[in-house]
């Protein structure tokens, strides 16, 4: 095996691994979209009229106190645990419908919409 055909192959490795990585962030993109699209739905059939996902805010340690206990509170208000430690998966969404901007949680695959 000759050194130009070895470089050959590792540039071809290198491009598969890239067209990889590529695939699976835009696939990721996707997904964020479609959730967004389907939180905006729900809302628009709880209240009617038409809705649209201003904010999505995920729960880490960067989300604001503010944010941490508005989630806490709507979670505690359809009885569930406020304790936002205690899911996998947390998200605050901001829905804008009607000119006002309303907050709703989605936890574990579930949509809580006070």
């Amino acid at each position: 095996m000759s050194l130009g055909s070895l470089c050959k192959k590792n540039k071809l490795s290198v491009m598969i691994l890239l067209f990889m990585v590529i695939v699976l962030l835009a696939g990721c993109g996707i997904d964020t979209a479609k959730r967004d699209a389907w939180v905006a739905r729900q809302y628009e059939d709880k209240y009617g009229g038409s809705a649209e996902v201003e904010r999505r805010i995920e729960y880490n340690k960067k989300m604001s106190e503010s944010h941490r206990m508005m989630a806490a509170m709507i979670l505690k208000n359809a009885g569930m645990d406020p304790d936002l430690d205690s899911y996998k998966e947390v998200y605050l969404y901001v829905v804008k419908s009607g000119g006002e901007e309303h907050a709703v949680v989605f936890v574990n695959g579930e949509l809580i919409i006070p």
